[in-house]
């Protein structure tokens, strides 16, 4: 049993030897590799820093490019005169340096070039359509306005010419009445 424990003993000091060591020889690799990992940030620094500043730049151009198209339903509600304005900015887009963007920016400005006249076009021919509508609705209106106007007028006309007409009615029905009267009176005179 003491042999044993003796054993044991001397077992656990090797062991605890062995873990400072092992420590001691993780806590020196702990300390290499933050050393070289700084280093290696330090090295790769102008590179992340160069990766990070092209990520923005190639962002900032594909944001230029989504900010030159419109959206799909854009052109359905805008007036020709704001599509006009929308035109002459795009047909004066400011300059860019667009780099390996030159292409496909030059192809889409083209296109919305191109999208914004088809929709200039359809806005000037509802525009047209609907001055035309207006026109025909005031006309309408202007003829509706002067048949009211005529059959006002006929209708006056028509209760004036039956007042007459009854008045004349009443005066020769007056005269017949003042000529039997006199004729009646001149009977009993003779």
């Amino acid at each position: 049993a003491r042999s044993k424990t003796a054993l044991d003993k001397a077992g656990a000091e090797l062991t605890e030897d062995w873990r400072a060591r092992t420590n001691a020889v993780n806590a020196d690799r702990r300390t290499i590799r933050e050393r070289l990992d700084a280093l290696a940030d330090d090295a790769r620094r102008p590179l992340t820093e160069w990766e990070n500043a092209e990520r923005e730049r190639v962002a900032r151009h594909e944001r230029a490019l989504a900010e030159m198209v419109e959206a799909p339903g854009y052109g359905a509600t805008e007036t020709a005169a704001e599509l006009e304005l929308r035109l002459s900015y795009l047909r004066s887009y400011p300059p860019r340096d667009w780099r390996e963007f030159a292409q496909r920016a030059a192809d889409t400005l083209a296109a919305e070039i191109e999208r914004t006249e088809r929709l200039l076009a359809a806005a000037r021919k509802r525009e047209a359509e609907a001055a035309e509508l207006a026109r025909l609705r005031a006309e309408a209106a202007e003829r509706a306005r002067q048949e009211a106007e005529r059959q006002r007028a006929e209708h006056e006309a028509r209760i004036a010419a039956e007042a007459a007409e009854r008045a004349r009615r009443e005066a020769e029905g007056r005269a017949a009445h003042a000529a039997r009267v006199a004729a009646e009176q001149a009977e009993a005179e003779r």
